[in-house]
């Protein structure tokens, strides 16, 4: 018995010592973990994934050893937005607006994985995506907003299965769940287009730029409800200038968490 635990704790060596560093943020549900160990996703990008299960199959194998676990699947929309503040920092916020799901979900998350491990510039990032097939986990299409610290910002959306890049015509830039390219502007009949709105008066009326405090109130108010379900998770604001970041959950401005995350 003590030789399989010995050996149970030398396979989950990683795994433990991330779950040792879990604590809870919040009482809406909001944890922190620092992550150890490889995650598999280089091996990840030689086989790929065509649906759900894929992904699943995946998960369970590589970093769960094999243990079985169901990842759920739900959708709706978020809102991010680029802009500087007065210093000319550029800063990026973003929205989590989905059902509220306190246990472990999959989403359409491997093409961001694939940008914030292998790319540095949005150029890199848009050269990277290109040489992949996206699927859209739980058939929700996506539209990548990406920024780095050189000003420059895009939006990577697929129209007809085909890449299209939406460079930024302003001082800012704004993604809310509609096809912008070509000015297409095709939206999924939400509240995608009035957060837009909203988002761009606040910055224009502010000329085209944001402090971090009003960034995180516009990140907080342009959160979605369906009825009266609120379904702002989450919000972080990111500064690629400094690399410091701030995230909170559920509207809760009262109760923001500073993080440093320097590009390596």
């Amino acid at each position: 018995m003590l030789s399989i635990a010995i050996a149970a704790l030398i396979l989950f060596r990683n795994e433990l010592r991330s779950l040792m560093s879990l604590k809870k943020i919040d009482d809406y549900g909001m944890y922190q973990m620092s992550y150890y160990g490889d995650y598999g996703f280089d091996e990840f990008l030689e086989v790929g994934a065509k649906s759900d299960a894929d992904i699943e199959a995946f998960v369970t194998k590589r970093l769960l050893k094999g243990l079985p676990i169901d990842l759920g699947v739900t959708g709706d929309g978020c809102t991010a937005f680029v802009v500087k503040n007065a210093d000319g920092e550029i800063m990026f916020g973003r929205n989590f607006d989905f059902l509220y799901a306190p246990s472990l979900q999959l989403y359409t998350t491997t093409a961001i994985r694939l940008v914030l491990d292998k790319a540095a510039t949005v150029e890199e990032a848009i050269e990277l995506l290109k040489q992949y097939n996206i699927y859209f986990s739980g058939g929700i299409e996506c539209h990548y907003l990406i920024a780095d610290a050189s000003e420059r910002s895009v939006i990577a959306e697929y129209v007809n299965k085909e890449l299209c890049v939406v460079e930024a015509d302003a001082a800012y830039q704004i993604a809310s769940n509609f096809i912008a390219y070509d000015g297409l502007n095709i939206g999924e009949c939400f509240t995608e287009f009035e957060r837009y709105d909203m988002v761009q008066n606040a910055i224009e009326t502010n000329g085209d730029i944001l402090e971090e405090h009003q960034a995180v109130q516009l990140l907080s108010e342009v959160g979605v409800f369906n009825g009266d379900t609120d379904k702002l998770q989450w919000s972080v604001l990111y500064n690629l200038t400094t690399s410091n970041g701030e995230i909170f959950a559920h509207r809760n401005t009262d109760l923001i968490t500073k993080f440093y995350l320097p590009v390596n």
